[in-house]
């Protein structure tokens, strides 16, 4: 299976001026509901550029962004015609001319306020941290990872589940919410050892070439995460590092 680039949506590419508008509309569950909606929104020569939906507590709550640049109708009775369907109890739209998501917020994943920050700017701050404070800047993001390791798993071992669970939603987690792909290793649970690979690492790809590997707050996420798991002291060593050149970045845990 293949992974591919998905793009965040927090802002749509603008049109003429005045002619994108951002659309939410909540509606009671039921068949057809989307496509209902879409095919009103289509009949009036309406583009959708982009969308996302989200179902919970029996509504349908669908959010996107129209080009009405062609269109037949204004946003205003585009509003009224969509309140007057079944089931739809709300309906808000909203020029956007610099294409920003106008309606959401403060951001959220896995129940948690979350922050958009990208890796260019993440890697000129863990830079900037390093040039004011030497080598003393490794301990300290050594145990930042660490310690949002140990939090993360008690929070989420209190969700149940073995943890053999929690492992594998910590690793999803880091995948999904943009950090690398981490691949674990045979894991020998009387040893207390196993080696993990994390592929298309952000933290090498952001901080740039080295020459001694750079994962300080990941060496301290693994030694949390494995240090709950084998329930005594571990450490994590960074053996390959992206920024030294190498495939991908490999530690050993024991």
């Amino acid at each position: 299976m293949g992974y591919y680039p998905r793009e965040v949506l927090i802002r749509e590419e603008p049109v003429d001026e005045g002619k994108l508008v951002e659309a939410f509309v909540i509606r009671k569950i039921g068949s057809g509901g989307l496509a209902e909606i879409a095919v009103a929104i289509a009949d009036e020569d309406i583009i959708i550029k982009s969308g996302f939906h989200r179902v919970g507590d029996n509504k349908l709550k669908w959010t996107m962004f129209l080009d009405f640049s062609k269109a037949k109708i204004t946003p205003e009775e585009l509003e009224r015609k969509i309140s007057q369907m079944r089931d739809v109890s709300q309906v808000e739209m909203k020029p956007t001319t610099l294409g920003f998501d106008v309606f959401h917020f403060p951001l959220k994943a896995l129940g948690y306020r979350i922050i958009m920050w990208n890796a260019q700017n993440f890697g000129s701050y863990v830079k900037r941290l390093i040039e004011v404070l030497g080598d003393v800047a490794f301990p300290i993001l050594y145990n930042l990872g660490r310690a949002e390791a140990e939090y993360m798993w008690k929070r989420m071992s209190s969700e149940g589940g073995s943890k053999e669970d929690v492992l594998k939603i910590l690793q999803e987690t880091y995948r999904a919410s943009g950090w690398g792909i981490i691949e674990f290793g045979e894991i020998n649970y009387k040893e207390g050892r196993t080696n993990v690979k994390i592929r298309q690492h952000v933290v090498p790809e952001s901080l740039g070439k080295s020459n001694r590997p750079v994962c300080h707050d990941i060496r301290g996420y693994l030694t949390g995460i494995f240090s709950e798991y084998f329930g005594r002291k571990i450490s994590a060593t960074e053996v390959k590092c992206m920024a030294t050149g190498d495939e991908y970045c490999e530690f050993e845990i024991r």
